[in-house]
């Protein structure tokens, strides 16, 4: 029904980024599963301590445009004819990033330790995960 992957370069000079990739099966559309594992994927990276994350996507899925766009994901270039759906049709592959230090430097910790890292939460309603602290925590 679908797979869902975050792809981390373990060295050169690229390991700061990282890749979202997520294939939902056609009669699966449309139900959100795209959504959430867009958001699980990219609370992962905010935990891994990468620095960029990037989403390529067909132009003809512009669901899955708007599933990283409300992430917080910028249209960062276009591939013309870059890509062939599956009969073989050409077309221009979008290249979506979000920057991850700039998350970070406009969001707030809750509970900063040596020994504990800061949790983290969605702000319901909004497309930035992770702007407020949980509840009960100062």
């Amino acid at each position: 029904m679908a797979d869902a992957t975050l792809h981390k370069n373990l060295g050169g000079w690229m390991k700061h980024v990282g890749t979202i990739r997520i294939v939902v099966a056609k009669d699966f559309h449309r139900m959100g599963m795209g959504s959430i594992l867009a958001n699980e994927l990219f609370l992962h990276a905010l935990k891994s301590g990468l620095e960029k994350v990037v989403a390529e996507v067909m132009d003809a899925q512009p669901g899955a445009k708007r599933v990283f766009e409300k992430l917080g994901f910028k249209l960062e270039a276009t591939f013309r004819g870059h890509v062939r759906d599956q009969i073989g049709v050409r077309h221009d592959l979008l290249i979506l990033t979000k920057d991850l230090e700039e998350f970070w430097r406009t969001s707030r910790p809750t509970n900063t330790s040596p020994t504990r890292p800061a949790k983290w939460r969605a702000d319901p309603g909004t497309e930035n995960p992770g702007r407020h602290p949980e509840p009960g925590r100062s």
